[in-house]
């Protein structure tokens, strides 16, 4: 297990965009919604203050109403971009279409996910695209038609986006140490298969729960080298001995 271990080292490299899952436009993260503020406090020679609020570098006295009127114009448009995901599906949204049309969670508060009613989280980390992906759960098996909005919503969950790469399903009914020992093995396969080394520095293990759905997600990069782990097997017995 050593070898499991080594993987909750983690690069944030390789970050994707995504795409609004209701009006398709491309959103972003709350970090680069900041930086975007940022630009925006510059343009009128502003600056963000630490509470997230732009400040404006005249006297509030001295400043005119259309310049206030552009300032807080480029502003929302800026966060109007940034994404927000729902933690029970991972459907993406962005915050000008939840505005406009999302209802509000009773009790809780917040807008709620157009596609499940869950509630929604702003993007803060990049979104990371690996090059394999292996999920493994426990049992029970997901119906065979769910299996792909399934696996969408546990890789968003886990802030990655599937794209052209490769995902391994498994479903183990078992408990959860048999899950961890029989992930390891999908992940030598991989190696074996593939003839490429795994980078164990820009690999992650996820360990999810989602509705009733127990399992492990792993985003697997490799180094493009051959591969160099080998299965230990006990020299042959030569021929004509006993052992």
């Amino acid at each position: 297990m050593d070898f499991l271990k080594s993987l909750l080292r983690f690069s944030k490299g390789d970050s994707a965009t995504f795409a609004c899952d209701k009006c398709g436009t491309f959103v972003i993260t709350n970090a680069k919604r900041r930086e975007g503020d940022q630009r925006v406090a510059k343009k009128y020679g502003g600056y963000v203050r630490e509470d997230g609020r732009v400040a404006a570098a005249v006297a509030e006295a001295c400043q005119t109403e259309e310049i206030r009127r552009n300032l807080q114009r480029d502003l929302d448009e800026n966060f109007s971009r940034c994404g927000f995901r729902c933690m029970q599906c991972g459907k993406i949204f962005c915050y000008s279409c939840l505005i406009r049309g999302a209802e509000t969670r009773p009790f809780f508060g917040g807008k709620a996910c157009f596609a499940c009613g869950g509630s929604l989280q702003a993007i803060d980390n990049p979104i990371v695209q690996a090059e394999f992906y292996i999920v493994s759960i426990l049992a029970p098996e997901p119906d065979p038609a769910k299996r792909d909005a399934l696996i969408q919503g546990i890789l968003a969950l886990s802030g990655y986006v599937k794209g052209p790469a490769v995902v391994r399903f498994a479903v183990f009914p078992s408990d959860p140490g048999s899950l961890e020992s029989l992930t390891v093995g999908l992940m030598f396969t991989y190696e074996q298969e593939s003839g490429m080394e795994i980078d164990t520095a820009r690999t992650k293990i996820h360990s999810f729960s989602q509705d009733a759905i127990r399992g492990t997600m792993i985003a697997v990069f490799h180094t493009g080298k051959p591969c160099v782990r080998k299965v230990v097997r006990p020299p042959s017995v030569p021929p004509g001995r006993i052992q």
